[in-house]
């Protein structure tokens, strides 16, 4: 696979080299197909920038933008020292994607075997995730074990929820104890009584 594409950017290169520096940052946002990617991506493990830890994010949500969740875990399983962040993209390409299974495993994969501290960007996408109460009150007790639930958008994720679940009574009790309601938090508890047939 990478040989290909390789070949294919050595020839782009080439064809370049008169411009002092390739603009990634507008190739990034070029890419609206998965070959682009591919030659993209190529480009980048070509040019020594693919291990990046900057640039090797981007690229599991780039394959994630275009639709290839394997291809975006294939370069995630790549990257070899990874932070929050960098699980945090994978966890969004499967949420993104439609793959809640998958983005509740890779979360339980990050927090017990790679032993990753998650920061507030990591849980949102995954309780949207949740297929089931059993997974979200598990992930609730991550949430609390880890300190992050009074986080506006944490808290605000977990009444939604719960609310998804019936669990009304649990939703607003949380709601009722953040310290601090956005529009967000409102949100979900307005439409949380809605779905449950409180209006």
């Amino acid at each position: 696979m990478y040989v290909q594409h390789s070949k294919l950017c050595s020839n782009f290169i080439q064809r370049h080299r008169g411009c002092k520096e390739i603009d990634f940052e507008f190739l990034f946002q070029s890419c609206t197909k998965i070959h682009l990617a591919k030659c993209l991506h190529a480009l980048l493990i070509v040019s020594g920038k693919a291990q990046s830890i900057f640039i090797s994010p981007r690229v599991v949500n780039l394959y994630a933008n275009v639709g290839d969740v394997t291809y975006s875990r294939c370069s995630f399983d790549q990257i070899p020292k990874k932070d929050a962040y960098t699980w945090n993209s994978m966890l969004s390409s499967y949420v993104r994607n439609t793959r809640f299974h998958e983005a509740v495993t890779c979360l339980y994969e990050m927090l017990l075997k790679y032993e990753v501290r998650p920061d507030f960007y990591t849980f949102p996408p995954v309780l949207k995730a949740c297929g089931n109460l059993f997974d979200g009150k598990k992930i609730h007790c991550w949430v609390f074990k880890l300190g992050f639930e009074w986080d506006v958008f944490v808290a605000a994720s977990l009444v939604h929820m719960y609310c998804r679940f019936g669990y009304l009574a649990v939703a607003h009790k949380i709601f009722s104890d953040m310290p601090f309601r956005d529009r967000g938090s409102w949100n979900a508890m307005i439409s949380g009584f809605c779905q449950n047939g409180n209006a």
